[in-house]
Order: structure tokens, then sequence, then C-alpha cells
């Protein structure tokens, strides 16, 4: 019985039998109608059926011996049993499907027995006749065979199976009934099974039709049959063409004609067809022969023949054969049949007698089955959910994909958007990024929850007091005395097994290494699921249901082990027990794992697997690890900004992004928020920085000293402290992110859903601090997101944050007066962070935060002490045995903040000033200073120019390059770099360089590449640019290893990948994908994608493949394809860390999309209102006209444009059309075209756009007609020449508009997210675009102008004895190079 269970459920091919059911009401031995059982109980009970038919077939062939005469009639009596069950309707089935699936099971049976033992004899072959003889029995009417018309054609027969069909023919095979000269069983086997398949063949379901044909060709074609036979088969298959065709059904034509065409072609002589029918074609001969055949059966010759000559053999075909069979079945039926029911008998009997106890038996089963059931059916409805939202999720997504304003389904109707901050960093881990928030909303909800509260009369920005409830105190078991620090020891790492390291010796197979539960921990969620290690890459899983998963958060994830640049040790809630992956791509992801030896574990797996890229590859303490990064020195010798050294040491001691209660914290620097103008000369403009925020009155120390030596646990569990709440916490980081999404939702959680009261929200940053200084209780250090984001300081999804006791309606924070905007306190306020008074007094702050006055005697004296459970390895969570309490103290320790962990355990130095850092003390200094270049941007006006001849002015250099990330193996250690070269005609020179040189004339080294000397052996590239194509640089990009240069402008509108390595140029790969010319590439700075523009109007993104962390190829496929543009992108740029990719086109306009998903942003124009207002604004708060065209001078006498009064980012930009203007037709845009010089490139490129002809979208940003019809362009519109985008996320543009003979240059600032800055004309064209740090290069006629990042200020002008091709600058900012039309370089550096 339990290897029956077992068959029974480890079977999948069970075939479904139909269940039915007396209707509601009738007596069952009446009951004519019937009715399909309930969804909640038929597939129970079709489960039961399977079980018993399978029973009874177990026991039919086990149980009986399976050759004997006497045991097919035992088996006759199983059937019989059967039949009457179902008619009593005991048995809710349908006799004639119980009946097939038995016989089904026996072909199974008899099959496998058979392969098993390889014999075939006699008494198995009778064995197999009986069974053939049942088959026949269920599937056909013997008594059509005889008539006129065709017998065995049904449309969708639930008898007909192909298991059924494959059994028998397999059978038929076994026992060799088609070989010529069998007699007795086999010539019925013959019989039955050719009947079978002519059956099959003529069935109307294409699967059963296909299956019988595939098989009923070679048995005809490979076989001898007598003549009656050969009659019997092509008098089927006229039936069947002759009834289908009569039907309508002359698809099954198809399928019958190629076994008519074997057996007239094998078999026709057999029938002496040629004879009989002259005029029937040739099978051998005819090459359309079934298509001739299909006319000639409707001739009167074949009818004559048919009816005469055919007809006959068919009929005594069927005589003797089927009586003969019908008989002997007749008989075995019966006779079992009259057994059954004496046997019946006895068992009614015996049924009686037990029938209380198998009632008793069969209760609980059944009730367990039917709550199995009932669970099936929770979980199969859970799974339609999941499948249901998860196709809802991937809607909405294709949805946004194209419903951008510039996109196919852009409906032109003004909505509400909503923004978010991006979790995307730049290299400085700045989120500078906002994103469209899809599932954004105005929090009216929260609004009215807090209007209809009562409002507290008075009470602090948090709430927070001094007195510490009884909830915060924790078990004395889980207080942690001795902390030890938190990194892997030595002996730790031994336990990586030899078969770990064999593994990663082996080829690359992504193997799974290691499994391992864990939570990933985000600012909205804390998500479980499974991390999964291979050797190439690392995975997580979410557990989670779809139906319990909000959207943009969880899912699973991969990362690719080559991208792993950091892998920290973490604390999560005081436990160290999460890690911090960061990648290459800027993105971080925070792991938290059930307990610290699981952690260490997948620390070392992952490390085990030797990530090519990682920085620190040694579990250390954090202490150590800022030892070994050197990043103090670095920051003593004035080499990173304090804002960098800050971040960094956020970084190191455990501060994340990722978790609310571990938030970065930055000083407050400045105490004057009240004067017109910020002085950052006046010490009394700064905050004393060696006092806590807490103790910034003076006053309040004596306060502060008696709150500490009073305080007195009778418990012993809680330390003294001076401040009850914390500098850092998950409120405090929410009070001041209130009007950002997604902080703004944590907040409402936090506030049990309502905004909180206005008066204590972040209104005023005058007010904020004058709180600091007064109130004891209030001791919130600022977030880094005071010196880069000027958005969190702006009301820009217009939450309603109610109104202050004044009367006075929150929206924006009120800023100092010395402050014009957010944009600009945010650029004074960075400025004063890297002050000399700032620089100076560092120190004394990071001596309280995360240095030796955080802790001990030190911070007692310092007034520096807080509530001991933030304080790191305080509380050892694991030892509360107490659930409940385990849960009080993570909750607590959660929401109250935690302590980072300590750097410094002795002062830490200060910064050298200014004057000092540049000082040499040693000669060792001295020597290592001499052989590295400083940068140009320290001492602009000590810059010296050197000429080299590189080419001559009959083919100028267009191209100069040095890839900043080259590297060289041990043996090539100290090498020149290569610096690339490309001329006007394609002359490549792959060139040495060094950054430095022995000799005091110059200050680097350059080996010319020798094979430019001669003709024979010079380097061109291909030779396939489009015909009177000008070479530009924008036409070439480069990996940033220096291994690949991609180049653009080929006729054939091909992407081509060149490798350059070690001086041997060599074609790799072309790539085919744009319409039209490809016009302009760019790689981004961490050389993991690029991308490419065309006169197709758009843009694609490719993926740099890496092998052992160096660039060899480009995907075969595109990351994404960017549409938008109206007219031929002419210039892009790219960010991979903050997830941008840009496009500039002629159309003037620029626009954003996202790299990873191809969303589209926003657009930006350089041309003023009102071709592109932002549609956020009510028209009550939007600005007017003269505030938005508001003029500034800037510094070098030019005008630069400063939007300051817009209340969000430039965004939805809806263009303004003229009256009865639709959409802009192809002619159209050719008429706005035609008034502009657009240049030999664009001018060939009209022909080509004119094949793009379509509705524009809304938004699309083309100048439309003043009047009806095509009308003439307003203004010409401006050509986007130069387009790229900062590491600090300043969008910078140049652009060139042309009016008859009169042509304009503009240079063009936005930030990230799209609000403009400044604007200002240029006098010439410029011929070349470059950023470094905060300072814009541009290049026009033979001047060369530094500008200022943040006002366009020229800074610096240097000149040139020619006009200026290209610019580069050199890594680190060491050199400048120029490329000249008279085909020299000039290189400038600081005069030694």
């Amino acid at each position: 019985a339990g290897d029956v269970a077992g068959d029974v459920a480890g079977d999948t091919t069970a075939a479904s039998i139909e269940l039915v059911v007396p209707e509601a009401g009738d007596d069952v031995s009446e009951t004519d109608g019937a009715r399909v059982l309930p969804p909640e109980t038929s597939a129970t009970v079709s489960s039961l059926v399977e079980t018993v038919v399978r029973l009874m077939h177990s026991l039919a062939e086990y149980g009986l011996p399976q050759f004997q005469e006497k045991s097919w009639l035992d088996r006759g009596q199983m059937f019989a049993a059967l039949e009457n069950l179902c008619k009593e309707k005991v048995m809710l089935a349908d006799f004639v499907l119980l009946k097939r699936r038995l016989l089904q099971l026996s072909l199974s049976s008899m099959v496998q027995e058979v392969n098993n033992s390889g014999l075939s004899n006699n008494v198995r072959l009778e064995s197999a006749r009986q069974l053939f003889e049942l088959v026949e029995v269920l599937l056909f009417d013997a008594q059509k065979e005889t008539a006129p018309v065709m017998p065995d054609v049904f449309d969708s027969n639930q008898l007909f199976s192909i298991d059924i069909l494959d059994n028998c023919y397999r059978l038929a095979e076994v026992f060799y009934v088609w070989e010529s000269g069998v007699t007795g069983s086999a010539i019925q086997i013959r019989r039955i099974v050719l009947r079978l398949l002519l059956a099959y063949a003529v069935q109307l379901q294409q699967d059963l039709c296909a299956a019988a044909v595939s098989r009923l060709q070679p048995v005809l074609r490979n076989n001898v049959f007598p003549a009656d036979v050969i009659s019997y088969v092509l008098m089927k298959l006229h039936q069947a063409m002759t009834s289908s065709s009569s039907q309508g059904h002359d698809n099954l034509n198809y399928f019958l004609l190629p076994i008519l065409h074997v057996v007239i072609q094998q078999h026709g002589e057999t029938l002496q067809l040629q004879d009989s029918l002259p005029g029937l074609p040739d099978p051998t001969r005819s090459s359309n022969f079934q298509h001739e055949f299909l006319k000639f059966i409707t001739t009167d010759s074949w009818q004559l023949w048919v009816d005469t000559e055919l007809d006959s053999s068919y009929q005594a075909y069927l005589r003797v054969p089927f009586k003969s069979g019908l008989v002997k079945s007749g008989e075995l039926w019966m006779n079992s049949c009259q057994l059954w029911q004496r046997n019946e008998l006895l068992l009614q009997h015996m049924q009686s007698e037990s029938n209380d106890l198998v009632n008793k038996a069969s209760l609980d089963p059944f009730y367990s089955c039917r709550l199995s059931e009932r669970e099936r059916h929770v979980v199969l409805e859970e799974q339609l959910t999941n499948q249901h939202l998860s196709t809802l999720h991937q809607w909405k997504t294709t949805k946004r994909l194209f419903s951008g304003e510039r996109d196919p389904w852009a409906t032109g109707v003004s909505e509400d958007v909503f923004w978010k901050l991006d979790r995307a960093e730049n290299f400085s881990r700045m989120h500078i990024k906002l994103v469209r928030d899809f599932t954004g909303n105005s929090h009216r909800d929260a609004s009215m929850a807090r209007d209809q509260a009562e409002i507290a009369a008075a009470g602090g920005n948090q709430g927070n007091t001094g007195t510490i409830p009884q909830t915060l105190k924790v078990q004395k078991e889980a207080r942690v005395r001795n902390m030890q620090q938190d990194r892997l020891g030595d002996e730790e790492w031994s336990l990586l097994t030899a078969a770990m390291t064999a593994k990663n010796n082996e080829e690359s197979t992504d193997t799974v290494v290691h499994r391992q539960t864990c939570t990933m921990i985000t600012l909205m969620h804390t998500v479980r699921g499974e991390l999964r290690i291979t050797s190439n890459h690392i995975y997580f899983f979410d557990s989670r249901p779809h139906a319990q998963r909000d959207e943009g958060s969880g899912g699973d994830y991969v990362w690719s082990l080559d991208q792993l640049r950091e892998i920290h040790l973490r604390r999560y809630n005081l436990r160290r027990s999460a890690l911090e992956l960061f990648f290459i791509d800027q993105t971080n992801q925070f792991l938290n794992f059930d307990t610290v030896k699981v952690r260490d574990k997948v620390y070392r797996f992952i490390f085990a697997l030797k990530p090519p890229n990682v920085i620190y590859n040694q579990a250390r303490s954090p202490a150590e690890l800022l030892h070994q990064s050197g990043l103090t020195k670095k920051w003593v010798h004035r080499q990173i900004s304090n804002f960098d050294y800050l971040m960094q040491l956020n970084t190191i001691a455990g501060r994340t992004y990722n978790d609310l209660s571990q938030y970065p914290v930055f000083p407050w620097i400045l105490s004057d928020y009240t004067s017109e103008k910020l002085d950052l000369t006046d010490p009394q403009t700064f905050r004393p920085l060696e006092r806590p925020v807490g103790a910034m009155n003076p006053d309040k120390d004596e306060e502060l000293h008696a709150k500490y030596e009073s305080f007195e646990d009778p418990s012993g569990v809680m330390d003294k402290f001076h401040y009850g709440t914390h500098y850092s916490n998950a409120a405090g980081v929410l009070h001041f992110l209130l009007r950002l999404e997604p902080y703004t939702t944590l907040h409402i959680q936090l506030q049990s859903g309502k905004f909180d009261v206005s008066d204590r929200q972040f209104f005023s940053l005058p007010s904020s601090w004058s709180t600091l200084v007064k109130n004891p209780n209030d001791v919130k250090e600022l977030i880094p997101e005071f010196y880069y984001l000027p958005d969190f300081l702006k009301n820009i999804n217009r939450f309603d944050l109610g109104h202050l006791q004044t009367g006075f309606r929150v929206g924006d924070v009120e800023l100092p007066p010395w402050a014009s905007s957010a944009e600009d306190f945010i650029r004074k306020h960075r400025e004063a962070l890297e002050s000399d008074y700032v620089s100076e007094h560092l120190h004394n702050w990071i001596d309280l935060i995360f240095g030796y006055k955080q802790r001990g005697e030190a911070a007692v004296e310092a007034l520096n002490v807080f509530f001991y459970c933030t304080y790191e390895g305080a509380v050892d969570l694991d030892a509360i045995t107490d659930d409940h309490e385990r849960r009080v103290a993570e909750s607590m320790i959660n929401n109250f903040g935690q302590t980072p962990s300590q750097l410094f355990q002795d002062p830490h130095p200060h910064r050298l000033s200014t004057p000092a850092a540049g000082k040499i003390r040693t000669q060792q200094e001295a020597r290592a200073m001499a052989a590295k270049m400083p940068s140009i941007f320290t001492d602009l006006k000590s810059l010296k120019a050197s000429f080299v001849e590189v080419s001559d002015a009959s083919d100028p250099v267009i191209l100069l390059a040095i890839p900043p990330q080259q590297s060289h193996s041990f043996i090539h250690h100290g090498m020149p770099d290569t610096l690339i070269s490309v001329s006007q005609s394609g002359l490549l020179g792959l060139h040495g360089w060094l950054p430095h040189s022995n000799s005091k004339q110059q200050s680097f080294t350059f080996n010319f590449d020798p094979t430019l000397v001669s003709k024979s052996t010079r380097q061109r590239l291909s030779q396939s640019f489009a015909p009177g194509l000008l070479l530009t640089s924008k036409l070439f990009a480069y990996s940033q290893d220096g291994r690949l240069l991609l180049t653009a402008g080929h006729w054939d509108n091909s992407l081509r990948v060149v490798s350059i390595v070690r001086g041997r140029p060599r074609s790799t790969t072309t790539i085919y994908h744009h319409h039209d010319l490809v016009t302009c590439l760019c790689v981004d700075s961490a050389g993991l994608f690029v991308i490419a523009g065309s006169r197709d109007t758009s843009c694609t993104i490719w993926k740099i493949v890496l092998q052992a962390g160096s660039a060899s190829q480009l995907a075969s496929k595109p990351v994404q394809t960017l549409f938008g543009h109206n007219a031929a992108v002419t210039s892009v740029a790219i960010s991979v860390e903050l997830d941008m990719a840009l496009s500039g086109s002629q159309d003037g306009t620029v626009i954003v999309h996202t790299i990873r998903q191809g969303l589209y942003v926003r657009t930006l124009s350089t041309m003023p209102s009102p071709l592109f207002q932002p549609n956020i604004a009510t028209p009550a708060t939007r600005p007017s006209a003269a505030a938005a065209a508001r003029r500034v001078e800037s510094t070098d006498g030019t005008t630069a444009s400063l939007l300051t009064q817009l209340d969000s980012p430039l965004s939805s930009c809806t263009p303004t059309r003229g009256p009865g203007m639709g959409s802009v037709s192809t002619g159209q845009m050719s008429q706005e075209m035609a008034g502009r010089d657009l240049g030999p490139e664009a001018e060939a490129s009209m022909m080509s756009m004119n094949s793009y002809v379509g509705a524009t979208p809304t938004g699309a940003g083309v100048i439309a007609g003043t009047g009806g019809g095509a009308g003439k362009p307003s203004a010409a519109l401006p050509l986007i020449t130069y387009l790229l985008v900062t590491e600090s996320g300043h969008i910078v543009m140049t652009s060139t508009t042309k009016n008859g003979n009169q042509s304009k240059h503009e240079i063009v600032t936005y930030t990230v997210n799209g609000v403009h800055l400044c604007s200002t004309t240029m006098s010439r064209k410029p011929a070349a675009l470059l950023c470094h740090e905060n300072y814009i290069i541009i290049a026009d006629g033979n001047r060369v102008r530094v500008r200022s990042l943040t006002s366009l200020a020229v800074v610096h002008e240097v000149s040139a004895n020619a006009s200026i091709n290209s610019l580069h600058i050199a890594p680190d900012g060491t050199h400048l190079l120029l490329g000249l039309k008279d085909g020299k370089m000039v290189v400038f550096s600081i005069a030694r």
C-alpha cells in the first residue's frame, strides 16, 4: 500500500477525470441530469478517484498472474464493479473515462514489463491481444464501420489521448506485428493498432492528428501489407478527406495528404492503381503530387473506382476480423459480470459487519484532507493575487516608460508631479538627485489629522526631555562593560577550507558557494530574504510574497563581484551583526544577519572569492581601517576637503544613509543667521567647535555638571549622563528632511499618521539655531544635506505643513538674510565649512564625535556624555531572554540614536594652514613632491606653456586623451601611460606620457609614437567615416583604462570598437543599431557605460564588458534605447553614479533619462520662458515673468541669468504652441531648420530626418509658429554644441543660435534637479568644453577660459598661437593639453 501511495503521489501525468454529482434535491437513483462538482471539492474527489483507480490497477497487475486467461476474467470483474459504482453515483466519475484510465495504466505497465524483460513470447502476445481488444471496444463502435460516412472523426473526443496511442504503437513494435507473415494474435493486434492510428489521424485536434501521422507514415513506408489492408487504409483516408471537405475542415487534408502520398507511392502496385486509374498523378515524378491528387479525387474515374473496386476490398476486410474480436470481448465481459455479482453478495455481508468501523476510521482522514485542500486553496488564491500584483507592477512600469512628456503616450494633460530623493550617490557620497515619485501624494490625510488633533500649549522640538522613562531600562545581564573591537582575527581566516581555495582557482563558473538568510535594511523597510554567494555574483532574493511588497521596495537583486568596491562590518541596533556593501557604480546595500558569527562567516566567504576591485582586503576595526587609509594625513596636509574627510569618517565609523538611527552626522559651524552679509573672516561668525552642541551656551555648564553628578540609578544599570537625548537620531533626521520624500512618509509614520505640530517643525534656520542655543534638551547636530542639497529646504511637493501660532504658513524653510535662495545658502554654507576658521578648529569637533572625548573622563570634562544605550557595545541584545524586553530594547535603540564608533584614542591632529601645507619638511617628501606635479588649479596664474610637435597643419589633432585609470603589470611598473591622439584624417597616435620629468625645462615626459614617423607604419582608423564628415572629438570615446577606443561617424551608421592594448590597434567589434549616422559618444567616469547619440534622434546606452577588471568589448545589446528628440542628437553625457543619461539636440533641448530603467526625467533648454514652464507650480505660486527673467551681473562683466524664484525643479516642461498648431510635421521641422546654420553634418542629416514622420509629443520643445498651419518659427532654435555633467551634480551645456548673419553663443548651468543656476554669452563658438572640480574650461578660437562652476565668472585665461581643436586635462589636473590647428600640442602646467 505504501508503494502504491507513493506511485500515486509521484504521478504527474495522471489524466484528469471529470466528476459528476446529482442535482441538489434529486434522488440519486432517479437523477437524469448531472452537474460538475464545485471547485472546493472537485480537486479533492478527483484525487481520491485517481487513488482508487491506481490501487485497482496495482491489484490487477501485481495481485494476479499477468499472462493467464483466468486473470482477464478477474480483471473484468473490476470493470463490472466500477460500472456499477458509477451507475449508483457512489463513484463520482464517468465510467467510460475510468475504464480508459485503467486501460491506459495497463498499457503503460505492459510496455514497461516487456521492455524490462526483453521478451515477447506467445503468452505475452496473447495477453496483449486481450488488452488491445478492450481498448478497441472502449474507443470504437464496430457497428459504425459499415456506415458510409466517416466513422472515427471526433471533434475533441475526450476518450482519445496520446498516451494510449503511444503505448499501443510501442507494443505493436515490440511484438513485430508490422512484419509480413505474422499470424494469429499478431494479425489481430496489427488490425487494431492500424485502426487506432487511422482514427487518431482524422481527429480535428492537431496534437492528436500530428501524433498519429508521425507514426503512421513510417509504418506504411517501411512495411509490406496485403491488398485488403491497403484497401482498408485507403478507404478510411478517402472517407476522412471527403467528410472533412464537406464539413469545412480543409486543414485536416494537410495532415492526410502525406499519408496518401506514401500509400500510393509504396503500395500502388499492390492495388494496381496505374492500371485501374491511368490518370492518377505519378507520386515518384510529380513535384506537386498532393495538389494534383486533390484535384484528381474529385474526378468521376476516381469515385467510380472507389465505389466498385476499393469498397469491395474494404468490406471484405471488415467482415471476419471485426466480428471475431467482438465475440471474444462479449463473452469475456458477460462472464466477468456474472462472477462479480456473486462476489458482490459476499462483499455486502462483510461490509455490513465492518461499516461502523470504516466510517469512524474515515472521518479523520476526510477532515484532514478537507483542511489541507482549503489551505491549498488559500495558497492558490495568494499566488493568483501575487501574479496580479506583479502584472500590475509591470504595466505601471511600462506606462511610465511611455507616458513621459516626450514619449508616445504623452497626453498633454498637466498632472501633479511628486519628487523624492534618489539613492544614487556621487563620489563624495552626496545624494543630490531627485526622481519622480510615481506613488507619491500630498498627504492630505496627515495634514487633516494634525489640524484635528489638540495642539499642546508648549513643547520642545522633538518632545524629548531629560527624564528617562522606565521602559528605556534594560536588564542588567544585557549591559556590556568591556567592549571588544569589531574585527575578524587572523585565526578566523584560517577556517577557510582548502576546497574553497581550490574553487577560486577553477574556471569562472557561477556556482553557489554559500546561502544565508538575512535582512536587507533600507530607510523605508526591512526586507527578509536569502543571500546567495556564487563564484561571480552576490544575489539577494526577497522572501516576501508580492502582496506584501510596496512598490519600489524589496525585490530580488544581483551584484557582480567585479563591481564590489568596499565591504564594511556594521552594527544594527547596537549589535555587530551587519555588513554594508559599496559598489563601483556608487550604490550600496545594508544587510543584517541573525548573529555575529553568521555575519563573519558571510564576510569570509565573500573575501575568499577575492573580488578584484575591493579597496580594503582584510577585516579590521574601524580605527584600523582609518589608519590604513591615510585619510587623516591627507586632510592634515589639505589634500582632501573638510566635507570629504567628515563623510569618510562617518562611513568608516559605521554611519549610513540606510539606517536613520546611524545617519551621517555633520556639525553646526555657523552662529550668524541674522546678518545681511556672511563674513567668513570673522571668528564670531562661527560656532565654538570645541564645545558639544548641547553646551553652546557657557551659562549652562554648571547646570550640566550638577545634572551629571546628581544622577544615581539604584539598579546600577544606567550610567551618569549629561543629556537624555542624542545629537543624531531618527527623529532628528526626519525633522530636517520633512519636506523631502521618502522622509516625509517616515515622519508621518513616526507621528502616528499625521504631520507634527507646525511650531515644532523645521521651518526656519534662524529659529532653529536660536532654539538650539536656548533649549538644553535640543542637542541635534546637522546632517550632510545641509552642505550639498538645496532641495530639502524647499517644499517642492507642496505639502500642507500648517500654520505657526503667529499665523505664518509653513512652506519653504526660512533662510538667513545673507542667503538669497536655497542654492545660495548651500553654496555659502559649504564655503563656510571649507573656510580657514573651520579648518583650524574642526579637529576639536572630531574629538567630540569620533575621538578621545567621546568616552571616559575626557568626555565628562567636555560635557559630552549621553545616555548609555547610545554607545557602541553598551547593550547585548542576545543576553535579554525575555522576548518582550528584547523588542522594547530594539525599538528604543532604533529610535533613540547611536553614537559612532570611536576612531581616535588620542587628540586629533590639527589641520595645517594653507602656507604650512605647501611647505616640504623633509628631503624624502621633497623628492616625492618633485615627482608629482601639483594641480594647475591650485595656482592658475603660474601656468607655463610647452609645445610639442604631434602633427602638422595639413592634418591637425582633433583628440588628445590620457585615460585616467591605466594599469600596468608588475613588470611594466613605472612605464609611461598612453596618450591617445587622433588627427583630422583619422590618424591614430599612441604616445607615451608621464606627468613628471627629470628636466627642469619641462614638467612632463612625452614619448612620440614612432609609428607616425613613416607612412608605411602609420596606423589609421577605419576609412569608413561618412563622406564629407568633419571629424571632431565628439565622435570618439575611450575606456577609462585606455584599452578600448570607440569611434562613430561611419557611413554605415555603426559604432566601432578598437582595441589599443600595447600600442597595437585592432578593430574588435562593429555594432549596428541606429538608423542614421552616430554623431557623438561619451563614456562615464567609472568606465561602465557608453552613450551614443545619432541623427535618427535616438540615443543608446551600452555596457562595457569587463574581464578581470579590464575593458574588453561592448555588450551585444544596448542597456537602453532613449527617444524624445525632434532633431538630430548633437551631444551626450552620462553619469553612472547619478544614474543620469543626458542628450542634447538640434532642437535646442537637453533630455535627461535614467540609465538603469531608461525613464524620462525632465527636459532642459537654453531658451528662457515661455517655451518651458514648470507645470508643477500653480498660477498663484508661479514666479512672475519679471522675476523669472531677473538678471544679475557676473564678475567678468557678462550678463548671467539667475533663476532663484522657482519652488521646484524644472521638470515637466510643456512647450507653448501657437493656435491651431497640432503636431509638428517633418516638413515644418525642415522649414524651421532652414533658417539656421546647422553645419555640414546637420545639413547632411536633413534628408534622413525626412523619414521620421509622426506627431510631436507634448513637451517636445519644438518652437511652434505664431499662426495657424505650418507657420514660421517664432525664434531660432539653439543648437546644443557641448554637454556634460559634473561629479558635484551640475549640468553644463553650450549652445549656438544662428539667426540670419548673427550668431549667439551661450553657456548655461543647471543643478542636477533641473534648477537653472546661471547663464552667460560668449563671443565665439566653443571648440571644446571640460570640467574639473569647481571649474569649467572652455576653448574658443585660440583662447582658453577657466570659469567658476557656480557663477560662470572668468577666473583665468590663456591663449595659444593658433586656433584650438581639442582640450584635455591630465589625471589629477596636473596638466592642460591643447591640440592646435597647426598640428602642435600645447601643455600647460605650473612653472617649477
